[in-house]
């Protein structure tokens, strides 16, 4: 396991729907021992823990990720984390000089019963962890037999969240101790937990573990195809509930975990900010650099929080928000010009992604990516720090290409918005000047429009000719500042007009091959927008 492709997690889609990867993983160990009749690795591996590497290959790995691409976060995949392992690991990244714990951090899968065994929860976080997976599976779960749940659930994961700790928490719906009554019980204490994230599933009754052979002795088992089986289906008679009332459980879980606490990026905030500020004055070299680590991570959360505050789903979720906007405040004062920017620009992305998905929703397109295989070199691998293998994509995504041209252009105009901003700061700008200028040039505009529609008849023609006139001149002039060297932006206005001339030729290819006009007269979007319109005239009529 060397230089495992990396990907991208956790990344807000309609922000970035292609973003690059930041985040590569490796199994320290196969199969595990805590027994759940459900569980596939337990039953594959006999029920018992397999290593397949050391703590120091593991660390070895890590320093090799931060030399090659400083800033990979790491996923260390076993079933249960092995706490011995866990800790020998984080000793020997502690021990080398060259590793800075706030470049990177380390997402693990555990137990609330090996959690359990830490006398301090501070310990698992000096190894570097900040975030885990832990299969809490139910409220019920230790009374019915599955060890893994043993240990104070709600105590541990809030002790977690105190350290900066997020957590993906697993719940399952459909256990045969669910009756409607205790299913709800069973979520109430989900929802006490207070999940950083939540993956709600159903019990699913795989081929070869006991849970399997039990129902199947029982008359349980459906027949069923396999693309049919996921944690969502597949299979199972349930003993209290029927199939679809578990679905609609689940798909209300998700939303009544968005009304209570908020978005998922809104918790992760949360959660960073106590693990800032529990260890920013720590003596304690290491506990230092993870409270750097989730400093970077809270000062760039205001680019968020405009969003997270505008699109709330309820009153309760906005004063968290705001909550959480005076705490940033308390720690870094009133926010530079480049954040309010950056934080407007998030803000308008969130309310067009949220128009998308009134008119196109997302979950109306399957997306297949492009074929992708890794190359490896085999015996002409260097031991140089180096990729060991080339990656290749077998066919072209046109989409991706084309979003990756709007994405640049897009971005180059931030760019400016940014630029200017920076520059503004400075008193003694002459971009005030061209500013003003145009503050001035717009308020005439404003006030000659507003002259036409004061007089008794209206001359529609020329209040439009003054309109287009009065934009195109502003437009004009916006750019003639931009390009001015003085005004110390022209390099990023460059930038944009390239980037934008860079779309523009490939949609202009499209066009020539027949089919761009098409593809944008038929987008989806477009589509039920005009139909939208021509029912809404309709009704009038």
């Amino acid at each position: 396991q060397h230089f495992q492709p990396r990907c991208a997690i956790g990344m807000v889609p309609w922000l970035n729907k292609y973003s690059p990867g930041d985040t590569t993983a490796l199994i320290a160990a196969l199969g595990c021992d805590n027994g759940c009749d459900f569980c596939t690795t337990t039953t594959h591996f006999g029920g018992k823990r397999h290593q397949m590497v050391t703590p120091e290959q593991v660390k070895n790995e890590i320093k090799m990720w931060q030399q090659h691409t400083p800033g990979t976060n790491y996923i260390i995949y076993e079933e249960d984390q092995n706490k011995e392992f866990i800790n020998e690991m984080g000793r020997l990244l502690r021990a080398d000089p060259d590793i800075d714990f706030s470049k990177f951090d380390i997402t693990i899968l555990i137990s609330i019963r090996s959690l359990s065994r830490f006398d301090d929860l501070d310990e698992i976080v000096h190894n570097n962890v900040s975030n885990m997976f832990i299969g809490l599976e139910s409220k019920f779960a230790p009374d019915e037999g599955y060890g893994k749940r043993s240990g104070d659930a709600k105590h541990i994961l809030h002790q977690l969240y105190a350290r900066g700790v997020a957590t993906m928490i697993g719940w399952m719906a459909g256990f045969d101790f669910h009756t409607r009554e205790a299913l709800e019980e069973d979520f109430q204490f989900l929802l006490e937990c207070e999940p950083t994230a939540a993956q709600l599933t159903r019990v699913t009754p795989y081929p070869g573990t006991p849970l399997y052979n039990r129902l199947k002795e029982e008359g349980r088992i459906k027949p069923f195809k396999w693309e049919d089986v996921s944690f969502y289906g597949g299979g199972m008679i349930h003993k209290n509930l029927y199939e679809h009332e578990i679905m609609e459980f689940i798909r209300k879980g998700d939303e009544r975990l968005f009304h209570t606490w908020g978005p998922t990026i809104l918790r992760f905030f949360k959660v960073y900010f106590n693990g800032y500020e529990r260890y920013k004055d720590y003596d304690d070299k290491h506990f230092r650099q993870i409270a750097e680590r989730y400093r970077q991570r809270v000062y760039e959360a205001y680019a968020m929080i405009p969003a997270l505050e505008r699109f709330a789903p309820n009153g309760r979720v906005r004063k968290m928000v705001k909550e959480l906007e005076q705490r940033w405040k308390h720690h870094f004062g009133e926010p530079s010009k480049f954040l309010k920017v950056q934080a407007k620009y998030t803000e308008l992305k969130a309310a067009c992604a949220t128009m998308r998905e009134i008119v196109d929703p997302t979950n109306r397109h399957i997306r297949i990516p492009p074929a992708k295989r890794y190359y490896y070199f085999g015996k002409d691998i260097k031991d140089d720090g180096s990729l060991p293998y080339k990656k290749e994509y077998l066919n072209e995504d046109p989409a991706y290409i084309s979003y990756m041209k709007l994405q640049a252009a897009e971005q180059s105009l931030l760019g400016v918005a940014h630029a200017a901003a920076q520059v503004l700061d400075f008193p003694d700008s002459k971009l005030h000047d061209a500013i003003d200028a145009l503050r001035n040039d717009a308020s005439s505009l404003l006030l000659c429009l507003a002259d036409h529609l004061r007089r008794p008849n209206l001359d529609v023609r020329e209040f439009f000719e003054d309109m287009k006139e009065g934009a195109l001149d502003l437009l004009a002039k916006a750019v003639e500042a931009g390009e001015n060297p003085e005004n110390e932006i022209d390099f990023m206005v460059q930038n944009a007009k390239e980037s934008l001339a860079a779309a523009l030729e490939h949609y202009a290819k499209q066009v020539q091959g027949g089919d761009g006009l098409k593809k944008l007269l038929t987008h989806p979007a477009l589509m039920s927008f005009a139909k939208a319109t021509l029912e809404a005239v309709g009704a009038v009529r």
